[in-house]
């Protein structure tokens, strides 16, 4: 055949079909990047991507004395904070499991006693709306030794360099040794919930986590419904059992006897499966753990770590945790919708029971913002928490996006004309922040997050109102109040939307920008936190504490000199705070010392200890330098001069990085506290708009 029709045939020939790419594949990591495996032996915890972890030891196949024993362990990623920022189809996770010998407490611990590293490739074209939906539920194992461990869990966006921290104490227990011992409670997930990845070559599926029957790492359960559970039990003489609930930390809030409605045996002998259920009856809303116990006889150490859980009026209603959290697009949408003055609520989530009654519900609402104006503000705080308890809850609750509406409305009538009248938005306004603070201390998630979400759009219905310069601000001031809570509890992506919305009132704000600055170098963002800093310093000329914080964070991106000439500054300026002077001293000396400059950073630290004659930081690093110098004798001295004693307290240079370290926190307090003073003036205007009687006047001394 000519070689010009051989060519003809190939063309026409069809290609050999190529094997497809799954749409969710898990491959070995290789190893870590430097910074991921400097987070992981830290023992640092949060980050942004949220994630819920469930671990359960089981004996190996075959156990004996010393051997080891399998740990399953179940992560849940959020997927919606997972994708944020994300612009290309293949979303790669780098997922990390560490267990850690003897941590010692609060600090980076021992060895590595197990790891395992593995990279969840995603195609989002395919499954992004499944992942968004709810999340990733990742299943890995490692084996380890009897002993104490702290594991240590690490979720990494490749793309975007976001992560998640978690780090939880795991006893393993010898189990060829001890007998009558019960695995944590596993709870059933509704099917399909999660997107499932299994960690590269797992040898097989472990009794209690099948493909088919892969419990919850965070369940919710309801206190009306009874919840059914599986309960491993090791070598367990007996047949009754119960369960405790606890508070994270080990307090015991209600126990319940669990209703026994089978039991199988496993592949490994002596490991049973018992089939039961409980009904929560009694317990408030929150967040809990829950640990299984024999019915009678031994009592905590029979039990093999916990399972977290939360506990809603309503429950999940068929979905997952991170369905039921708010993901960073809404509060992006939430930012700008603020910046346009809109008040435009986030999309619903979960259906919709029934339309809510408008009528009786403004009545009901105006009647307690009277009771608030005549200046009982005990009574009305009381009034709108009933109103609001029995109006998402019950048989038939309405949407908190429906109540919101008919409480904006009554706020828009009453302050119909704008100007002057705005100001009676004050006390309404901050009696919704101490309803969102207590509901958030009792951990009464339904009224926090709705009684949040209705501060944030009175804030904004303030700014349109009053229409001027000066009332946005006020209105940045107001969200800077709500901050004061939100700092301790939010996740961090609430928090960024809410210094977010504050900036969009006020773009000159100093607590927003420093605090969002804060933030992002707590996660690792330096890069960011020193934009963020570099802008306050142009807002606020000289401000100490943003300088301060600015050079920390140039020196980790690598602008030393930068750093160091701020330090210098920072540690001589007469308007820095003790503490300011104090971190910028020890930071320059460590910079100075780095880089060899023994003479300068000797300079730097003696000029601290003359201001700061009791800082032990300081001390230290000076003995550091005269051992440096081949000077033990100096360096003895230099040590001995504030009283250092092995395993004592922080002295004044330890308290100075603990004040570093904290998130900015006065400025926040202030606001709650001018807030609350300026509502009570305000009161009179509040019943003038409503046509009631005002507060009584004190009585005249």
């Amino acid at each position: 055949m000519r070689r010009s029709a051989l060519l003809l045939l190939l063309a026409a020939a069809p290609l050999a079909a190529q094997p497809e790419v799954p749409p969710l594949r898990v491959l070995r990591s290789g190893g870590l990047r430097v910074e991921t495996a400097a987070l992981l032996m830290s023992g640092q915890e949060g980050g942004t991507i949220p994630l819920a972890t469930l671990v359960v030891p089981m004996p190996g196949p075959m156990p004996g004395a010393g051997s080891r024993s399998r740990v399953a362990v179940l992560l849940e990623v959020d997927g919606a904070e997972t994708v944020a920022g994300q612009t290309a189809d293949l979303l790669r996770l780098e997922i990390c499991l560490y267990a850690i010998t003897n941590p010692s407490e609060g600090g980076p611990g021992g060895r590595v006693a197990g790891s395992r590293m593995d990279t969840v490739e995603i195609d989002l074209s395919r499954l992004g709306a499944d992942l968004e939906r709810s999340g990733l539920k990742y299943v890995g194992e490692l084996e380890l030794p009897p002993g104490d461990y702290a594991l240590r869990t690490l979720v990494r966006n490749a793309a975007t360099g976001e992560v998640g921290l978690r780090s939880i104490p795991v006893a393993i227990p010898d189990f060829s040794q001890r007998q009558g011992l019960l695995l944590p409670p596993l709870l059933p997930e509704p099917a399909g919930a999660w997107l499932v990845a299994r960690g590269a070559g797992l040898a097989s599926d472990s009794p209690l986590l099948s493909p088919d029957s892969l419990p919850s790492a965070r369940p919710i359960l309801a206190p009306a419904t009874r919840a059914e559970v599986r309960v491993a039990a090791w070598k367990l003489e007996g047949d009754g059992l119960r369960v405790e609930v606890r508070r994270p930390g080990g307090a015991r809030v209600a126990a319940f006897p669990l209703e026994i409605s089978g039991r199988e045996a496993s592949a490994v002998p002596g490991l049973e499966i018992v089939t039961a259920s409980f009904e929560p009856k009694g317990v408030e809303e929150g967040v809990y753990e829950l640990r299984a116990l024999p019915a009678e006889g031994r009592g905590d150490d029979a039990a093999l770590l916990s399972t977290s859980f939360v506990l809603l009026n309503r429950g999940a209603e068929g979905q997952v945790w991170a369905a039921l959290t708010q993901p960073r697009q809404a509060g992006a949408q939430a930012a700008g919708n603020a910046q346009a003055g809109r008040t435009t609520p986030p999309a619903r989530r979960g259906k919709r029971t029934r339309r809510i009654d408008a009528g009786p519900v403004k009545q009901a609402y105006r009647q307690a913002l009277a009771i608030l104006a005549g200046g009982d503000r005990d009574a009305a705080r009381a009034a709108i928490l009933a109103l609001e308890t029995s109006t998402l809850t019950g048989d038939k609750p309405a949407s908190s996006e429906d109540l919101i509406g008919v409480e904006l409305d009554v706020a828009r009538e009453v302050t119909r004309g704008g100007g002057a009248a705005a100001s009676a938005l004050v006390p309404l306004l901050t009696l919704h922040q101490v309803i969102y603070r207590d509901a958030v201390r009792r951990q009464a998630f339904l009224i926090s997050t709705h009684d949040r979400e209705l501060v944030f759009r009175l804030a904004a219905l303030y700014a349109e109102l009053d229409g001027t310069p000066a009332g946005r601000k006020k209105a940045a001031r107001f969200l800077d109040g709500i901050a004061a809570e939100m700092i301790w509890t939010a996740p961090p992506s609430l928090r960024a939307r809410l210094f977010q919305q504050i900036l969009s009132f006020d773009p000159e704000d100093r607590t927003a920008l420093l605090c969002m600055a804060v933030d992002a170098e707590r996660q690792g963002r330096y890069a960011e936190a020193a934009a963020g800093l570099e802008r306050l310093d142009r807002i606020v000329a000289g401000d100490p504490e943003a300088r301060l914080r600015l050079a920390v964070n140039l020196a980790r991106i690598g602008k030393v000199q930068e750093a160091r000439r701020i330090l210098a500054e920072v540690a001589k300026t007469s308007g820095s705070e003790p503490w300011q002077a104090a971190v910028a001293a020890q930071e320059l000396a460590r910079l100075l010392i780095a880089a060899g400059d023994l003479d300068a950073a000797e300079a730097a630290v003696r000029e601290g200890l003359g201001r700061l004659p009791d800082d032990d930081k300081l001390a230290l690093q000076l003995g550091m330098i005269r051992d440096l110098r081949k000077d033990p004798r100096g360096a003895r001295e230099a040590v001995a001069r504030v009283g250092i004693k092995a395993g004592g307290t922080s002295g004044r240079g330890g308290e100075a990085r603990h004040r570093y370290n904290r998130m900015p926190l006065e400025d926040l307090d202030r606001a709650w506290s001018e807030l609350q003073q300026n509502a009570a003036d305000l009161l009179p205007t509040l019943a003038e708009v409503l046509g009631v009687p005002g507060p009584n006047p004190a009585p005249t001394p």
